[in-house]
């Protein structure tokens, strides 16, 4: 069998990353090689966040930042619920720029146009449930944990509201990027100016064409026994898959190995280049990748994959009913979910004896 060797993996990676984004309809964003260090380069971030918190008042303030270990830190979610800090509704016009300031310095153009796709995709959901007032744009809420003002202090952030949470953490000893939590409903918008429009389209068209691809023998491998009713790493859940399942990255040929990281491109490339060469490299020289899918391989019915890359990352998607009209998908960094770790040993080596 044909085998990719580490350095064309490498290039096939960063190559790939950032790709120019298509264009967005959305409204919303009018408003706005070698080894990676472990360091983070977050000056951007930080300075859009000191930009951000100077612009509240004091009630916005206590509201929105807090402790860089409060326990509100490991409080995701991607379900529509009350939120902790400043929602985009109660956001001044500046506010709002600022938080598309924070967005852009974060994430790659691809992940913030999407980021922004899925705000947008509340107020179709609120059309097709007939002016539901639980389906607001608005809701969508930023909180800040720590002071990014502090040199070398670590703090972090979150954006959150239905179907999306993305959330970094800053530390001097590095970053942690996840979880980062994109889901839609409706998957495909099914009428209008927009209808069509495929918010998540390449992880699912990419991961169709490569089932596609593979042999009788390779589809059995991949499989798993039954098919999840969510994606399994939800809130409370980020380490629970700590296994290989699943066909290997070994036992397909050149051409599916190409496909299989084109695939997981598409949710690294949500990042900034550095964060996706950080988020990836330890995985190049290994190959330790497997890809296992569940449910049905008709893409109009229910269906379910994983791609778990040795112990740095797991990605999971789920088409969580018939048809395709609500889909989830998460991505982690196995090696701290929730950068507990990170957190940990920043405090270790700064507030020794305090």
């Amino acid at each position: 069998m044909t085998r990719t060797s580490p350095l064309v993996l490498a290039a096939l990676l960063l190559a790939g990353c950032h790709s120019a984004p298509t264009v967005s309809e959305v409204t919303l964003v009018s408003d706005a090689a070698s080894a990676p260090t472990a360091a983070p380069n977050d000056g951007d971030a930080r300075a859009a966040a000191v930009d951000l918190i100077a612009s509240m008042n004091d009630a916005q303030r206590a509201a929105t930042v807090l402790a860089v270990d409060h326990d509100a830190h490991a409080d995701w979610h991607y379900v529509p619920r009350r939120r902790r800090g400043l929602s985009i509704g109660d956001m001044t016009e500046a506010q709002r720029h600022g938080l598309h300031r924070l967005l852009q310095h974060a994430l790659s153009d691809v992940g913030y146009l999407k980021a922004m796709d899925i705000v947008w995709l509340e107020s179709v959901l609120q059309e097709l449930e007939n002016g539901s007032p639980g389906r607001d744009p608005g809701r969508y809420t930023l909180l800040l944990f720590g002071d990014p003002a502090a040199a070398d202090a670590a703090w972090g952030w979150r954006f959150e509201g239905h179907h999306l949470s993305l959330n970094f953490t800053y530390t001097d000893r590095g970053v942690v990027t996840t979880p980062m939590f994109m889901g839609a409903s409706p998957a495909v918008v099914p009428h209008g100016l927009h209808a069509g429009k495929r918010i998540l389209a390449d992880e699912h068209h990419l991961a169709f064409a490569l089932i596609a691809s593979l042999t009788d023998e390779q589809r059995q491998a991949m499989m798993l026994d039954q098919r999840p009713g969510d994606v399994i790493t939800g809130p409370g859940r980020e380490r629970a898959l700590r296994e290989p399942a699943g066909i290997a990255y070994r036992d397909l040929n050149e051409s599916q190995q190409a496909a299989l990281v084109d695939l997981m491109m598409v949710y690294a490339d949500r990042l900034t280049r550095e964060d996706t060469e950080r988020f990836v490299w330890p995985v190049l020289i290994s190959q330790g990748i497997h890809f296992a899918w569940a449910g049905s391989t008709n893409p109009d019915e229910p269906h379910y994959y994983r791609i778990f890359a040795r112990d740095e990352f797991v990605i999971e998607y789920n088409c969580q009913d018939g048809g395709v009209s609500h889909v989830h998908g998460v991505m982690h960094d196995l090696t701290d979910p929730l950068a507990e770790d990170l957190l940990r040993r920043h405090f270790e080596q700064h507030h020794a004896g305090e």
